[in-house]
């Protein structure tokens, strides 16, 4: 019986063949590749009231949407979560203790969450320091993995080494940053939604939920820039017009990610957010570059976007809510053509003589090491994610076996379809 990673890659070829005109033997070989073994490494860790901050994020070499950053929360709010046992599972977590250090609740303790577990003993106080990198990891509002720290901030927050490797959309640089908007609350990008099952839910996972999701849309939203700009290298190049027609649709395409995802995550935070004005887009320009162009089409489109095609049909596979899992799928769909564009691209660019073999052979290898290098793999999941997966985030173990066992598929299907002079191994 096939997996569903097996039946998603079938339907990808087939996109794939019909899309490129590739010889469908070729592909059909390429389809042939098993799944990664462990990934092994881990990566590096109305008004205008600002909700999110957005940013630009330094190229870390480990995948194009991937960065590190420093996150930082109330060090009293942060201990006061951890010591209550709010654990979002959702399953009951430890009861506050009247130590120091907090006592054991009925049915937990401070450190695992007993089924049901209820209130401990009254008194005791803020414990010194920060909670450990496992309890931020629980209780920290991130999209990321919290990976390092922690560190007590001078305004008495406790601050973390947080890890994103997202595959969402195609990032946008600006003078080789990644750039997102800040967002605020405002509307005219993704009304409030049904709760999309959110209802039930505890605050502590209804607040993970709404930082996911909006980190989602901040880069969904960056997404419609960089197909703008992709659109300009096009017509730079002097491309054929079937794939500026595809890069223009690309676009509006993201339009309706970046709205239906900031409908999401309203749909856990109860309140609409919009983004912020992007001045730093005015440094922008495309490459003139052909070689950086294709390098760029290759780590952001036939790698990048390929990996997040299927981590968002895994994503609606395990969605919870009906409406959800529809958005999911259509993101899925669309980001398979998304890929698919890119490697028609790329093959258009060393037809036309515009690259060499080992152009390409080179952008593959690095592109595919760049994602392996990203891929964050803890031991087991973490307290909650199998219920955070029910609503569209998946667990570090998961995305991180899914990621491996689709980089190998894509490593055949380059082989195989630009030939032996591009082979990466």
């Amino acid at each position: 019986m096939l997996s569903s990673t097996e039946i998603r890659w079938a339907a990808f070829l087939s996109l794939f063949i019909a899309s490129t005109g590739c010889d469908a033997e070729v592909v059909g070989a390429a389809g042939s590749g098993s799944g990664g073994s462990d990934p092994g490494g881990v990566g590096g860790s109305g008004g205008s009231e600002i909700v999110t901050t957005g940013g630009s994020f330094p190229s870390t070499g480990m995948g194009a949407n991937s960065f590190s950053t420093t996150e930082c929360s109330d060090r009293r709010e942060l201990w006061e979560k951890v010591l209550a046992g709010e654990d979002p599972s959702g399953t009951g977590g430890a009861g506050q203790g009247g130590s120091a250090e907090g006592g054991a609740g009925q049915g937990g303790s401070l450190t695992t969450s007993g089924q049901g577990g209820g209130q401990g003993g009254a008194g005791g106080g803020i414990p010194a320091g920060c909670p450990s990198v496992s309890d931020a990891a629980r209780f920290l509002e991130t999209a990321g993995d919290v990976t390092g720290g922690p560190e007590v901030g001078s305004d008495d927050t406790c601050c973390y080494e947080v890890f994103y490797a997202m595959s969402t959309g195609r990032p946008m640089f600006v003078e080789g940053r990644a750039t997102t908007a800040d967002v605020a609350r405002g509307t005219g990008w993704g009304a409030t939604s049904s709760d999309g099952g959110a209802a039930g839910l505890s605050a502590a996972v209804r607040e993970q939920l709404h930082a996911y999701w909006l980190t989602v849309a901040r880069f969904e939203h960056a997404s419609i820039a960089s197909f703008a700009k992709f659109s300009l290298e096009l017509l730079l190049l002097g491309a054929p017009a079937d794939l500026l027609r595809e890069a223009q649709r690309a676009g509006l395409d993201e339009v309706d990610h970046a709205t239906a995802t900031f409908a999401i995550a309203a749909s856990y935070g109860e309140v609409s957010s919009k983004p912020m004005p992007m001045p730093e887009l005015a440094l922008a320009r495309p490459q003139a570059d052909v070689v950086a162009i294709v390098r760029g089409a290759i780590a952001e489109g036939c790698v990048a976007e390929t990996v997040g095609a299927f981590e968002a049909g895994e994503q609606a596979e395990l969605a919870e809510s009906p409406d959800l899992r529809a958005t999911l799928s259509t993101i899925a769909s669309d980001e398979a053509r998304h890929a698919a564009l890119a490697w028609r691209f790329v093959r258009w660019a060393l037809e036309a003589g515009q690259v060499d073999a080992a152009t390409v052979r080179s952008a593959f290898r690095d592109a595919i090491a760049g994602q392996r290098a990203s891929l964050s793999v803890a031991s087991a999941s973490a307290p909650g994610e199998g219920l955070l997966e029910r609503h569209g985030r998946l667990s570090t173990v998961r995305r991180a076996r899914l990621h491996a066992e689709v980089l190998v598929r894509v490593e055949n299907l380059a082989q195989e379809i630009f030939g032996a002079s591009v082979a990466l191994s």
